[in-house]
């Protein structure tokens, strides 16, 4: 896989400038200072472009994490966010899930392989309890320790995924309700009928003209 050669400089000025491109930033395997993170994620505060951040593998610290915290708070824009391969802290990924419960924008949050593998029953159950109440995240890409709240998790993320569904069968069957077949014949103009008739009055003229025997006549 070639290197990623993403600026984070750059990134930083677009998610400020709030460049209608920038909808997405790949920072993957990119080693970002820490206050340069902390920079862009608050300017992600104010941004309502980007829907995909990506910062995995950057060595993200659990100070920058926090900051991420906040700003999922404000954004109402952002539908996925990976965190794979850093180190935040259970603490602080519990703190994130509970983050995405604000503004509900969020439908896939990776953050597996962080530093500390393990990340208790305590944090797993706060994940779990965030999770149920969250009502459009779709994926979560997280190693549980216990069965429990693991699927706990998975029937949350599956009956949002079904909230899903039904929205677009009711949005379907809105659409089937609302289509009106005589629609176009509303639009037209009463001179148009008048014209119709009169071409139709012309061609049974002319059918007139014609004589029609029949074969007892033309014995």
């Amino acid at each position: 896989e070639p290197p990623n050669l993403t600026d984070p400089v750059d990134v930083l000025e677009k998610i400020r400038a709030g460049d209608e491109e920038q909808t997405e930033v790949n920072l993957n395997n990119v080693e970002v200072p820490e206050q340069q993170m902390i920079e862009i994620f608050d300017a992600l505060r104010g941004n309502h472009v980007l829907s995909n951040l990506s910062v995995a593998n950057t060595n993200l610290t659990d100070w920058a994490a926090a900051n991420l915290c906040h700003s999922v708070e404000a954004n109402d824009t952002l539908e996925s966010v990976n965190i794979e391969s850093n180190n935040v802290t259970p603490q602080t990924l519990a703190k994130l899930f509970e983050a995405l419960n604000v503004q509900e924008s969020v439908t896939e949050l990776k953050a597996m392989n962080q530093a500390a593998q393990v990340l208790g029953n305590k944090v797993e159950m706060n994940i779990a309890k965030a999770v149920e109440n969250n009502k459009t995240l779709l994926k979560v890409g997280l190693q549980f320790e216990f069965n429990d709240c693991q699927n706990r998790v998975a029937v949350a993320c599956q009956k949002n995924m079904d909230r899903v569904r039904l929205r677009r069968i009711a949005a379907a069957l809105a659409e089937r309700a609302s289509f009106d077949p005589c629609a176009g014949l509303r639009n037209v103009v009463p001179s148009d009928w008048i014209q119709a008739r009169a071409v139709e009055q012309e061609v049974e003229e002319e059918e007139d003209e014609y004589e029609y025997y029949t074969d007892e006549e033309e014995e």
